[in-house]
């Protein structure tokens, strides 16, 4: 239990503002957790959200009901893993890439020279495979070879609590090819952000968040690919419409078949197609209960 009292005073430690501001650790370099991002495959970020926030014009990171029950069962995980590996867990402090020393590391723990770790928490099972092997979340895979790559390291055993009782350990094993790729990839991202020159935008999020706010006037020749767009977005925007409204004109037969009759639907073979049963509302602190009705629920 050695390191859950090391991870409680490091806690400790940063409630009281006793050790440097974490935020501005993040901003000096690109951490394991931004390693998705950088590579375009993040499912919360895009490489434009990161650079805004490297470059300080993010809004400030609030950390997220999962970041700080994950961030409370670290220490709980390692331990753990610990008592079933055997292995002696080592605190690690902040490390660098040797050469690029924008990479930055912020390991969970280091078994020895070749062995780290990294401890993570997820609420389902989806996209972790069998355990023993290197089948994680691709998110993480990637964290998982940053890591691999600032460390020097030749594994990274991942601990997982899934669920909140279903405890697994992976196996991810440093590969050079993906070294390198990592390295070359992160080189181009941290140039941008030193250049203050942001990557091109990935949706209509990033191009709102970068232009939305300027007022400009002027008129622009439309290119023939983009004369093209507008047609298909038009053609796309009436299809949808026309779903629309055949969505409900199927929905109100399955609700005049229903009716009075009763709150299920079934077909022949006795399969739940649809339900219509009465909701009591829902009770809020802030919004108030909305009064009982029925709630229409296509089921798969």
């Amino acid at each position: 239990m050695q390191w859950v009292a090391i991870q409680l005073l490091l806690s400790k430690a940063m409630e009281m503002n006793e050790i440097a501001d974490f935020d501005t650790v993040r901003r000096s370099g690109i951490g394991g957790s931004d390693t998705a991002a950088v590579l375009g495959i993040s499912p919360w970020k895009t490489p434009y959200d990161l650079w805004c926030e490297k470059i300080g014009i993010a809004a400030p990171l609030v950390p997220s009901e999962q970041m700080h029950w994950g961030s409370l069962l670290e220490p709980v995980i390692t331990a753990e893993y610990a008592r079933r590996s055997g292995n002696i867990v080592e605190p690690v402090a902040l490390l660098r890439h040797p050469t690029h020393t924008y990479m930055l590391g912020h390991l969970d723990g280091r078994i020895d020279h070749r062995r780290i770790l990294e401890v993570k928490t997820a609420r389902t099972g989806l996209g972790w495979g069998e355990p023993g092997t290197a089948e994680i979340p691709l998110q993480y895979l990637c964290q998982v070879h940053h890591y691999l790559t600032v460390s020097g390291a030749a594994l990274c055993d991942v601990a997982v609590l899934i669920g909140g009782s279903d405890f697994r350990v992976y196996t991810v094993e440093r590969d050079d090819a993906i070294a390198r790729d990592l390295v070359a990839q992160e080189h181009r991202f941290w140039q941008a952000v030193i250049n203050h020159e942001p990557p091109e935008p990935v949706n209509t999020e990033d191009a709102l968040h970068r232009w939305g706010k300027l007022t400009v006037v002027g008129m622009v020749t439309a290119t023939e690919h983009e004369c093209e767009l507008v047609a298909r977005l038009r053609q796309i925007k009436e299809h949808q419409r026309g779903l629309v409204d055949e969505a409900e004109a199927a929905k109100l037969v399955l609700m005049q078949a229903l009716a009075d009759r009763g709150d299920t639907l079934f077909d022949a073979a006795g399969n739940v197609l649809a339900t219509w049963r009465m909701d009591n509302g829902r009770k809020a602190y802030t919004v108030p209960a909305r009064e009982p009705s029925r709630r229409f629920l296509l089921k798969d």
